[in-house]
Formats: structure tokens, C-alpha cells, sequence
């Protein structure tokens, strides 16, 4: 009987990630649109560094309303899930940064296999992305913060997926959705985006953008994208616990990073196709999406492609990761990781973030799932 309901079981869930891949991708036509809300403050405290003197509480506007134009793109509907990266784990032979350090094996048991893959670090996110490429022969990669937020919230400016009215979601019988990893990609019905997007609440994900609170408002309009070396920081989009929201839109609320070689407990990510998306048009730093692997004993590393009178100089202790290149072909967007002496004094391996030129690199063959 036992060995009965573990053959039912296999075919429910076979049958059914075989029936949701069918439509696994949300094709959004190029739109101009309106993202950020007005409405949206966030209070911080200002730090004096004064014993004593009580900190003054500021508001600030970061998510400041402006017109962007994207072009079109298809987003995956739901998140990567165990069963899709256990895959590429098996065939890449690809040992994840949790994998390596806490000598952890991501689950086998079926019942987790359609529950969204989590501790993950961009690094690994972009791996699972680049073979995920090579084995469907086509561009995959991470969205943009900008196409992420569209398509998660389209032109409205609610407050939760389904809507302005909080709601106990019959499936967890609660309204705070903390750990998006205890259910199925598909067991949450309520919460899918007006466009089809779904998994919103319970926790964030990764963009393809560099985090800088300085670059929303102030984005390129075509394709934005945030490559501005600020830190070695990844951009992350969503909402791990909305009992704390209050005239806060679900896609705005929760903005936060990562280190690019860092896992948070609920960091997931979903895939974009790629269609030759050109960002940043007509910026200094225009860019298409191109990963690959070079090395170098030293870098220059330039705030920007275009603009070539300050640089910073490392040596590389890793591979130079490239993200993304100029148009033109003669810059790639890269991390490199290098050592620095930090505030207690010592030596610490750290990431940077820049530009540098094609020249300084010699390119690899080998992709980012077999380093």
C-alpha cells in the first residue's frame, strides 16, 4: 500500500510541474510605465555620532515616481524551485557557496521538490542562469529591478497582489507570510500579480542590479539597470513579512541586498528570456547582458565605460566574472575579488565592482557553472 502512495505521489507532482511549465513564462509586451509611488516614505534616523544627543528622524523618498520605458520580455510566473535546480546540480556537478561551506546537500525528499530553492547567492543564481541558457539554446538571466516591480505590479499600485484588503490566506492561516520555502510554487493561489506573476509574498529575489539607493529616481529611462559600482551588492526585490506594512505598496516595501557571494535564509530568484535587451540606452554605461569568464593578474577598475578619468587599481585574486559588456564591445562589467585590510586590521578577501577594458582581459571558455 505504502509503495502505492509513493508511486501516486511521484505522478501527481510529475504531472503537475509538467502541466505548469506549459505556461512557466508571462510574455510582457514593451510598455512605458510609471514605477515607484509617491506615496512610499520611508523614516530613517539620522546618526550624530554624538553621545548622548538624540538622533533626528528624516523622512526620505526613495522610491520616487518616474517614466521608464521597457522593452519586452518574458518573466518566469513562478520562482526556480529544488526540483529545477537539483537538476542542474546533477548535471553540472555545480557546488552552490552553502553547498561548499556548511557541507549542506539541498533536499532530495519529493515533497520539497516544488517548494522554491533557497540560500542562494547571486553567483549561484547566475550559474543556475547561464546553463539553464546553454541547455535550452536560448538567453535566460535574472530581471531587472525595473521589470521585476512591472511585473509585479503593472500599473496599479496596490498594496498586496490580490488587492488594498489584507487577507488570511486559507493556505497558512495567517496574514504574514514568513518562508516562502514551506510551499509549493503552486499552493498560494491569491498570490499572483495583475500580470501573472506569482510567489510575491514571503520573501525576496534577486535583480541583475547593483544596490545604490541613488539610482531609482534618478534612472535611465530605457531599460534602467544598475550597474553602478557602488559596492559588490546585489539588488533584491519583494516582501518577506507584510504585518509591518502601512500605506506601503508589496513591491516597494521590502528593498534590500546582498553581497554577490552572500545567502540569505529567503532569497530566491526567478528567470527573464533574454531577447538582446540593450539597458541603460543612451547612457554612459549602455550595456547587453553577456556572462562570461576571464582572468587577469591585475585590473583597472572604471566607474564607468565611457568615462575614463579615474580608475582603481586591484589585483585579482579570482577569475574576473563578467555580467555585461559595452555595445560597442570594448568594456566588460565584472566583479573581481581582491584583499584589503579591514578596520580590525586584517587581511580579508573582499569584492569590487566595475569596468574594465576588453584589452586588460584574457577571455576563458569556461562558464560561470564550471568554476
Amino acid at each position: 500500500m505504502k509503495k502505492n502512495i509513493t508511486f501516486i505521489t511521484l505522478f501527481f507532482f510529475i504531472l503537475l510541474s509538467a502541466c505548469c511549465k506549459k505556461n512557466d513564462f508571462i510574455k510582457i509586451d514593451s510598455v512605458q510605465t510609471v514605477i515607484g509611488n509617491d506615496k512610499f516614505m520611508v523614516k530613517r534616523k539620522a546618526f550624530t555620532g554624538i553621545a548622548g544627543e538624540e538622533n533626528e528622524e528624516i523622512v526620505k523618498y526613495f522610491r520616487k515616481e518616474h517614466t521608464v520605458y521597457l522593452t519586452s520580455y518574458d518573466i518566469k510566473k513562478y520562482l526556480v524551485t529544488y526540483g529545477e535546480f537539483q537538476e542542474f546540480l546533477a548535471e553540472s556537478g555545480y557546488k552552490t557557496l552553502y553547498e561548499r561551506e556548511k557541507s549542506f546537500e539541498y533536499k532530495k525528499e519529493l515533497t520539497v521538490y516544488n517548494h522554491p530553492v533557497k540560500r542562494i547567492s547571486l553567483l549561484d543564481a547566475i550559474a543556475y542562469c547561464q546553463w539553464y541558457s546553454d541547455k535550452n539554446a536560448e538567453v535566460y538571466r535574472l530581471p531587472t529591478s525595473a521589470e521585476w516591480e512591472y511585473a509585479a505590479l503593472g500599473n496599479t499600485k496596490r498594496i498586496f497582489p490580490w488587492g488594498d484588503e489584507s487577507m488570511i490566506l486559507p493556505s497558512t492561516n495567517t496574514d504574514s507570510l514568513i518562508g516562502r520555502e514551506n510551499f509549493s510554487v503552486f499552493e498560494i493561489t491569491e498570490d499572483v500579480s495583475p500580470l501573472g506573476m506569482a510567489n510575491l509574498m514571503g520573501g525576496v529575489e534577486y535583480t541583475l542590479d547593483c544596490y545604490d539607493a541613488r539610482f531609482y529616481e534618478n534612472s535611465p529611462s530605457i531599460n534602467p539597470v544598475c550597474l553602478i559600482p557602488y559596492n559588490a551588492l546585489s539588488l533584491m526585490r519583494g516582501i518577506h513579512d507584510y504585518n509591518n506594512l502601512e500605506n506601503d505598496v508589496f513591491g516597494l516595501y521590502d528593498w534590500t541586498w546582498n553581497g554577490i557571494d552572500e545567502y540569505y535564509g529567503y532569497s530566491y530568484f526567478r528567470l527573464v528570456k533574454d531577447s538582446g535587451t540593450v539597458f541603460n540606452r543612451d547612457s554612459l554605461d549602455e550595456a547587453v547582458y553577456s556572462p562570461k569568464i576571464g582572468i587577469a593578474d591585475k585590473v583597472k577598475l572604471y566607474t564607468h565605460p565611457k568615462k575614463m578619468k579615474t580608475f582603481s587599481e586591484y589585483k585579482c585574486e579570482s577569475d574576473v566574472y563578467i555580467l555585461f559588456e559595452s555595445k560597442e564591445k570594448d568594456f566588460y562589467r565584472c566583479f573581481i575579488q581582491t584583499s584589503e585590510i579591514n578596520l580590525l586590521g586584517n587581511l580579508e578577501k573582499t569584492w569590487k565592482v566595475g569596468w574594465v577594458e576588453a584589452s586588460e582581459i584574457n577571455m576563458t571558455t569556461r562558464k560561470w557553472y564550471e568554476r
